[in-house]
């Protein structure tokens, strides 16, 4: 909980504050994410996330990527005989 201390209303453009006070919840959904939620100025929600890490050093873990099955020598044939092979579905 907090008191809001800025004066939104004191412009004539701004919507009217109906309360001071701010409630919110933080929820640490893992250790690189966090989930927040809360009731601001007595009229608005909010929902935000916040992702963390060391992106230069690449500390998010990541799915292990899946296995490569090796061409028998049919397939392998068929790559070098139609190289268009890999473009049609």
């Amino acid at each position: 909980m907090e008191y809001d201390t800025s004066n939104p209303d004191f412009y004539e453009k701004v919507s009217k504050v109906h309360s001071r006070f701010n409630v919110g919840v933080d929820y640490s959904w893992s250790e690189n994410l966090n989930i927040t939620t809360a009731f601001e100025r007595g009229s608005q929600f909010r929902v935000s996330f916040k992702l963390t890490g060391n992106f230069l050093n690449d500390s998010i873990p990541k799915p292990k990527p899946k296995k490569v099955a090796k061409l028998n020598k049919q397939q392998q044939e068929n790559v070098k005989n139609n190289k268009g092979i890999f473009y049609t579905s």
